[in-house]
């Protein structure tokens, strides 16, 4: 694996979640999408604040949001947290709204969490975790250097499910599942 960033691919692959939300269960007018030469509220003076680099812009200008709207259920991209709206974020700090400390906090955690080395060109792609006691916000940070996601406190399980293994070992293991109850009926193995 080389592991590279690409904005294009980025925001593609956002663009193609947020479409697969609106055919599962999304009213489409949740989804916001960028216009061609992005979100004009994103640029490097609105942003500076968030010390990030050109890279970050660019990528928040370009992205696709989930708006949030009033009595609707947003999907959470981690349990009690939603993905972060940048377009009316960054707009609300412009305003003099919202704290900068605040909004930084809420989407990279808190800075003695990671000893205040999460670098510039990373960026917090959900917010919240408070609702659920939790007593620094859980995040997943986004590297634009290596394209790299980051799940600060992805629990055990989820990480040993996504170690590397030789496909000769997860075939054989799919194999056996299937298998594992040779009573069920055709359709009931299907539906397993």
């Amino acid at each position: 694996m080389n592991p590279g960033y690409s904005r294009n691919e980025c925001v593609a692959a956002m663009r193609d979640y947020c479409e697969f939300l609106v055919k599962m269960y999304m009213d489409p007018s949740n989804i916001k999408k960028a216009p061609q030469d992005g979100w004009p509220i994103i640029t490097p003076e609105t942003a500076k604040g968030l010390k990030k680099t050109k890279e970050v812009v660019s990528l928040l200008r370009h992205l696709p949001y989930i708006a949030c709207k009033e009595y609707y259920n947003v999907p959470e991209g981690l349990p009690g947290s939603h993905f972060k709206y940048w377009d009316y974020t960054i707009a609300k700090l412009a305003a003099g709204e919202f704290h900068l400390e605040n909004e930084i906090e809420d989407s990279q955690g808190l800075e003695g969490q990671f000893g205040g080395r999460i670098p510039s060109r990373y960026i917090g792609l959900v917010h919240g975790g408070h609702l659920l006691g939790i007593e620094h916000p859980d995040v997943i940070l986004l590297d634009t250097w290596w394209g790299v996601i980051h799940w600060m406190a992805c629990p055990a399980k989820v990480l040993e499910s996504a170690l590397p293994r030789p496909s000769s070992e997860v075939e054989s293991k799919g194999a056996i599942d299937v298998q594992k109850d040779s009573s069920v009926d055709g359709d009931e193995k299907d539906d397993e």
